[in-house]
């Protein structure tokens, strides 16, 4: 989580983190130069393979998300208790949409 935020520098143990953690972020952003940039840094760094499946997880991840926020799906009790310190660490409660998912 420290890697993701920026707190933590060095190698973390991820061949290309940098570069993926640049196109994670790059596409959730809304400038289409950064993501293409970003794109090409995957690609030449770690390969087409990687970018598809760097892809796929990021729009996963963002279809879920949407998802769930949309219809207001609760955490289940258990999901609570397991995400509370990343929760905290991340400021996620902070969200305008985080009563949506029902554990505040």
């Amino acid at each position: 989580m420290r890697a993701i935020e920026g707190d933590l520098a060095g190698d973390i143990g991820v061949d290309g983190a940098d570069a993926l953690i640049g196109f994670v972020e790059a596409s959730v952003a809304t400038d289409a130069a950064e993501l293409a940039r970003c794109r090409d840094t995957v690609r030449n760094e770690l390969g087409d393979a990687i970018l598809v499946d760097a892809a796929a997880v990021a729009a996963a991840f963002q279809m879920m998300n949407r998802l769930a926020n949309a219809t207001g799906t609760p955490l289940d009790d258990n999901l609570v208790d397991m995400t509370a310190g990343a929760r905290a660490e991340l400021q996620l409660d902070n969200y305008t949409s985080a009563p949506n998912g029902g554990h505040q």
